[in-house]
């Protein structure tokens, strides 16, 4: 874990026009989100970006736009989901943090609403910003190694806040999972 870092929005900024060349006019949207989006709350140093997109191509398509700007398909990043797709850019040390992760969706997704939902929560409710800071130092001395582990301790945390800040889960047979074209 690190102490915030006032450079992480100005790296997510820079990334951002990259990102934003390589999707070209299918990009709808395009945000900071995670723990570093989140002034004052520490953080693994890994910029999380979500882009909502409005294309219908295959992962391999979306694959061959990030390749040139060191983005990568990341299958163990994020928990899965079938309405999303996950990139990695960085070291590809599995010991050494990555330095962004890029999660696309579509346009409006559950996933979208979630991540904003959540980052918004925590810029507006400081205490529980601090609440998740301690929370994932204590996991992340706990289970270094483990990095699932430090998931699984984080996911009751993330669910109650995304409660608190009004998301609610889509439940099975949502439109957002029947239209989803990842799958």
């Amino acid at each position: 874990m690190h102490a915030y870092d006032e450079r992480w929005p100005t790296l997510y900024s820079a990334e951002a026009e990259c990102l934003a060349k390589a999707l070209g006019p299918d990009l709808a949207h395009l945000e900071h989100v995670g723990s570093t989006a989140v002034p004052g709350l520490d953080s693994h140093p890994t910029i999380d970006v979500v882009a909502a997109v409005s294309f219908r191509e295959p992962p391999s398509v979306l694959a061959q736009r990030l390749r040139p700007i060191g983005f990568q398909i990341a299958t163990q990043v994020g928990g899965a989901s079938p309405d999303r797709l996950v990139y990695a850019k960085g070291p590809h040390d599995p010991i050494r943090f990555r330095s962004y992760h890029l999660y696309v969706t579509e346009v409006d997704s559950s996933d979208w609403r979630r991540m904003i939902a959540f980052r918004d929560y925590l810029r507006d409710h400081p205490k529980s910003a601090l609440a998740y800071g301690e929370l994932k130092r204590d996991l992340a001395h706990d289970f270094a190694n483990q990095p699932r582990r430090y998931e699984d301790g984080r996911r009751p945390f993330i669910i109650a806040t995304e409660r608190k800040a009004g998301f609610k889960v889509p439940g099975r047979g949502s439109a957002a999972r029947e239209h989803s074209h990842w799958r």
